[in-house]
């Protein structure tokens, strides 16, 4: 069992022997010999000495035959039956046996998942949930928070709490009923409308994390007003849907966090893959090593190889669904064995426990690779989606979290270099040369140069080029961004009547003035904020903001930010970047970038770049 942190920073990974919560997953050829298994599987039978076995020898005898019959029945197709199976030192166990569909042929060999699942640990696990289930409501029945869940696809949203006993469900109805409710009873008072409505606008666009605080009666439903929070994150449920889940708590509880970044960190995982956030992670693997003395601890990092290109040719919302994937299989595939958490756009970082020794680590790491490969060996005819892994161990390789994530950083390049699809793990007759002329000549902040960092530098270079030949600048800053963010179109509004002046990209005929930024509905939208609004997803917000809404459908405009030119207070223009394509949440450096760009284009004269025609490139 992982030792559980105090403070802020709180992880345990309950290791109930045989449980049910760790799948137990394989993959066999026609002749039944097991050539990929993940620990939890091995550990079940028994067989993790053995470098090959059949899976038929851990079939009862008498289930060998029908065990066979249904192999070839459903390989195709998938499905599942119960039949005998030795458990390790514990006689014949009823499993389920779960038949994956088959994925093609590897190394000219059939593959063929499986997944066991032992049915009486699947009972008693049933009842430990429910024990948990049970203590997590005792808790909440003894403070004054509540929980919220909403879902975009029935647009409902539920408010409950629980005492001892029971859950007491305050609101339960559609998202924007709810809100008129609000408002028509009271609970909400006008002076805090724009909060309310930055709430549901929040939950409606599936913001990645949001704390909002109002002075409302909501909670108390009388005369009665409180300052109160809600925070909330979206959840991936198993099923593969999102829904937004948080909870709403005393403003006072909040305590000393400052900031919703404070806040949101309380959540410790990553909304979009389900895995630990890079702060707790990292959080992690540093007290781990520290408080260890001698046991092995491995860090090993994975990239999903080529993404950027991936991303750019099928959009940002298949690359989501594709690292959501990644995130699912890795829990899967680590188990019990390690903690998981994401540490920047396509990259990940796994704290392993107790691989004793490097044939179990290269079992591991094997096993990651083929099964994100296989993960996706469907989805696309002339496309695989691959994986690079990057290892070091503690104490071999160093006692510093530091030196050994670098260790392992170097390692991923190097599993770069060489084609990619593999893993390196550290060996200091192999790596220590390269890896400390590396170091020398500062290649490893080269070679680990994350997109924000990139576009920083592109940033510096933009306002230096700005300083001596502003046309150049705009037109090679748009142009970036255009091929970088997949912008559709760029437009610039400018003047009396909020013309447009200026377009880059795909032109959009119907956008021939932003004469709606003056609009109350748009300065509603805008809320608190000076200068810039993001949306994700422009459809989901008709009920808020039906004119801009409109606007936006019939320019074909999927996701936008809208800077102004000058200030709120005396708006001079707007700049606007737009997806048409597809809608995505936009990157927090995108946002930035698009600022900056509208910040350094208030202060420079329109008339540098052509204000008098509205230039198509």
């Amino acid at each position: 069992m992982a030792d559980n942190q105090s403070g802020d920073f709180d992880i345990s990974v309950e290791n109930h022997e045989g449980s049910r919560l760790e799948r137990r997953l394989a993959s066999f050829d026609d002749k039944y010999n097991i050539f990929v298994s993940n620990k939890s599987f091995t550990s079940y039978l028994g067989s993790e000495e053995l470098r090959s076995f059949k899976i038929t020898d851990y079939i009862h005898p008498d289930d060998v035959e029908s065990f066979k019959k249904f192999v070839e029945d459903k390989s195709f197709t998938g499905g599942e039956e119960v039949f005998r199976l030795k458990k390790k030192n514990n006689g014949w166990h009823y499993n389920v046996v779960r038949i994956h569909t088959e994925k093609g042929m590897v190394e000219n060999r059939r593959n063929i998942g499986v997944e066991i699942i032992d049915i009486d640990e699947s009972v008693g696990d049933y009842e430990t949930a429910m024990d948990s289930l049970s203590r997590v409501r005792l808790l909440m029945s003894l403070t004054d928070e509540f929980a919220f869940i909403y879902d975009k696809a029935t647009n409902m949203f539920k408010m409950f709490k629980y005492d001892r006993f029971n859950r007491i469900i305050l609101y339960d109805m559609d998202i924007d009923q709810w809100k008129r409710e609000m408002l028509s009873k009271s609970y909400v008072k006008y002076d805090e409308k724009a909060m309310l409505d930055t709430l549901v606008l929040n939950m409606k666009t599936y913001a990645d994390s949001f704390s909002i605080k109002m002075n409302c009666a909501i909670r108390t439903q009388s005369d009665i007003f409180e300052a109160v929070r809600f925070i909330g994150t979206v959840h991936n449920e198993s099923s593969g849907n999102k829904i937004i889940v948080g909870r709403v708590v005393s403003d006072e509880s909040v305590g000393h966090a400052s900031t919703a970044m404070e806040i949101m960190n309380e959540l410790q995982y990553d909304s979009l893959t389900g895995v630990y956030n890079k702060k707790t992670i990292t959080e992690y693997a540093k007290k781990r090593i520290s408080e260890e003395k001698e046991k092995r601890i491995v860090i090993a990092i994975l990239d999903v190889d080529h993404f950027k290109s991936f991303n750019d040719t099928f959009g940002h919302l298949y690359g989501d669904k594709v690292l959501a994937r990644v995130g699912g299989r890795l829990k899967e595939i680590v188990g019990e064995d390690g903690v998981i958490g994401r540490i920047g756009g396509d990259e990940f970082m796994i704290v392993f426990n107790g691989l004793d020794d490097d044939q179990v680590l290269r079992g591991m790491l094997r096993a990651i690779r083929t099964q994100i490969k296989w993960e996706f060996a469907e989805d696309f005819e002339n496309l695989s989606i691959t994986c690079s892994i990057g290892a070091s161990i503690f104490p071999v390789n160093g006692r510093d979290y530091e030196d050994l994530f670098k260790k392992a950083d170097c390692c991923l390049y190097i599993a770069k270099e060489k084609g990619r699809d593999r893993y390196v793990f550290f060996r200091d007759e192999m790596h220590r040369a390269s890896y400390e002329a590396m170091l020398n000549q500062n290649q490893l902040n080269a070679m680990k140069n994350p997109r924000e960092i990139r576009e920083l530098k592109n940033v510096a270079s933009f306002m230096e080029n700005a300083m001596t030949d502003s046309r150049k600048a705009v037109l090679d800053a748009m142009r970036h961004m255009k091929d970088t963010f997949g912008i559709d179109n760029i437009n610039i509004y400018y003047g009396e009547g909020m013309k447009k002046v200026y377009s880059f990209g795909s032109d959009i005929p119907e956008a021939k003035d932003a004469m709606y930024v003056f609009s109350e509905e748009f300065q509603e939208l805008m809320g608190e904020n000076e200068r810039f609004l993001q949306i994700g997803f422009a459809d989901t917000f008709s009920d808020i903001t039906p004119d801009f809404c409109g606007r936006m459908k019939a320019e074909r405009i999927a996701s936008t930010i809208q800077c102004y030119i000058g200030d709120k207070r005396n708006i001079k223009g707007l700049v606007t970047f737009n997806k048409c394509r597809e809608a995505s949440q936009w990157a927090n450096y995108e946002i930035d970038c698009a600022r900056i760009f509208a910040a350094v284009l208030s202060s420079m004269a329109l008339n540098d770049i052509g204000t008098d025609d509205c230039a198509i490139y």
